[in-house]
Order: C-alpha cells, then structure tokens, then sequence
C-alpha cells in the first residue's frame, strides 16, 4: 500500500505541474471560450472568478481547452453567474507564489485547488450557449443563498452567517478577520468537521427523537437507521452547499463510514474510523496530503 500511495501520488503531483502553462509563455495574450464555476468574488473594483476554458484559440492556445484558470476583471460591467459561458481575451501567466518563502505558499495553494494559470480579462462578452459545469445547480444555489443573506434587511452579522452557510468569507472585512484572528475564533467561520459533524448529529437526533415519538414510524423504518439516513443527507447537503473544501470532504467521508458501520450493526474503533476517512481521502485528493494541516484536521474532525 506504502508504494502504491507513492507512486499514485508522484503520478498526480507530476500530472498537475504538467497542466500549468509554461513560464515562456507568460503575459501571452489568449480568445478563450469557457464556462464561469464557483462563485465569482466581488471586490470593490474587480471581480475574481475561476473559468474552465472550454475552446481556445487553434494556433496559440490549443494546449489551454480543459483547463481551469483563475481571472481578475477590473471594472466589469456584467455580472457573472456559475454555469454561464463567456469569450474572454485574457492574458495568462504562470502560477507563482508570493516573494516571501516564510509565508503563505500560494502557488501550492492553486495547484492543489486545481489551478493550472492565473490572469486578468482585457475585454469579454457573454456567450450562447446552455450553462455547463459538474456543480452548476449547486453554485447557483449557493450564490442565490449568498445574495439573499446579504441583502436581509433583518439580520445582523451577514458576513458572518454567510460564511458560516455558504463558506465564502470573501464579504468580511479586515475589522472583523482581525477580531476573530486576535481572540482565537477564526476557524469557527471557516466549514470545518466540527460544523458538518454537529449538523448530522442534530439531524440524526432530530430524526431519530421524531420517529419514536411517532411510533407508527418505525413500522417503517427504525428509529436509528431513519437517524443514520438523516445524519448523512444533511453531511452531504451540507458540505455541497459549502463548496466542497477538503475539510467538509474529510468529515463527509467519516460520517458517511460511521453510518454504514451503525446500519451494518459492526462495531469499529475511533481508529480504524480515522485511518479509513484518511486513506479514502489521500486516494481521492493526493494534493492534499502534503498539507500543514492534513493529519491534524481529521483527528480534529474525529
């Protein structure tokens, strides 16, 4: 198993760093058509957004269909939706990190988010054509859910509750990330295990409470299988609706073996649970493995 995690993972390691385009072609100037995925960020000025080339320019970028770059367009005047289709003129460069090595290693952080350029939009125009993407649906709901807790006349903390719904921080300000970093909270914003463990626990009881208070259930189906069913849609719904970070993925996994171990009736240690979560995920996402925060994170997850 120890060698074939090794060469799975050069394999995959050497495969992302083959899709980055190459340093001599950086600041080249691409028509590409695409599809936009996730959700666009929103600045003041500019919009960030990732895009999946669909069709590219025969003679210069022929080399680019299939990949995934992430743009910045300063004063747009459109704005962008998941699943949408635009030709853009772009200029790409190569994925690069920032000057000090001691800090924040963005360049490993777009190549493990499958990042293969990055750039900004020259000019673009919306193209026809039905909308594509694995996750379209879902990015829709996510930004529809985004906008419709943003402009909540009755709420407080918006950028908070939006955060913790939806995953996306884009929309909280400096004061708030440094009130939250200064007193230890912030990964209490950021949709972790904790979050998606507490919302199949509450599903889980929520079902399993309603179904014996309602006897006539569980002629149907038993009061903890209707639990473990619960327990896991909820960890589905709600690491989709959260974007599918690693972390949401991590605690998926685990709540997703933990039920099928209940339903089975097979009794299983906490270990065993991590150690299968860990392999699943390390087979699934050997980017990931390399991370700072990989080992410690699931643990945390259990």
């Amino acid at each position: 198993i120890f060698v074939f995690g090794l060469v799975w993972g050069n394999s995959v390691y050497h495969h992302a760093l083959d899709q980055r385009i190459t340093d001599k072609n950086d600041g080249a100037i691409y028509e590409i058509r695409g599809t936009v995925i996730g959700i666009p960020n929103q600045g003041v000025q500019r919009i960030r957004f990732d895009f999946l080339i669909l069709e590219a320019d025969r003679e210069t970028g022929a080399d680019l269909v299939g990949r995934t770059v992430r743009l910045r367009w300063y004063e747009s005047p459109y704005l962008l939706t998941p699943g949408d289709q635009w030709k853009l003129k772009v200029k790409l460069r190569s994925p690069r990190g920032y000057r000090n090595q001691h800090g924040f290693d963005y360049e490993r952080f777009l190549m493990e988010n499958g990042i293969q350029a990055t750039g900004y939009v020259r000019e673009g125009y919306k193209s026809s054509g039905s909308p594509r993407g694995h996750f379209t649906v879902v990015d829709r709901f996510r930004l529809g859910f985004k906008n419709l807790l943003s402009n909540s006349a009755i709420l407080v903390n918006k950028q908070m509750l939006t955060a913790l719904a939806v995953g996306e921080r884009s929309g909280m300000d400096h004061a708030q990330r440094r009130l939250l970093r200064e007193s230890g909270l912030s990964h209490l914003v950021a949709i972790s295990g904790l979050h998606i463990g507490l919302a199949a626990l509450f599903a889980f009881s929520l079902a399993a409470g309603s179904c014996r208070l309602f006897a006539r259930c569980c002629s149907f189906i038993p009061a903890r299988q209707a639990g473990v069913v619960a327990g896991i849609a909820t960890a589905l719904v709600y690491s989709l609706v959260a974007g599918l970070p690693i972390s949401t993925v991590r605690a998926f996994i685990m709540v997703l073996i933990a039920g099928v171990l209940l339903l089975a009736s097979i009794r299983s240690s906490l270990d065993m649970l991590l150690a299968a979560s860990m392999f699943l995920v390390a087979g699934a996402f050997p980017l990931r493995v390399a991370s700072p925060g990989f080992g410690f994170r699931s643990v945390r997850s259990g």
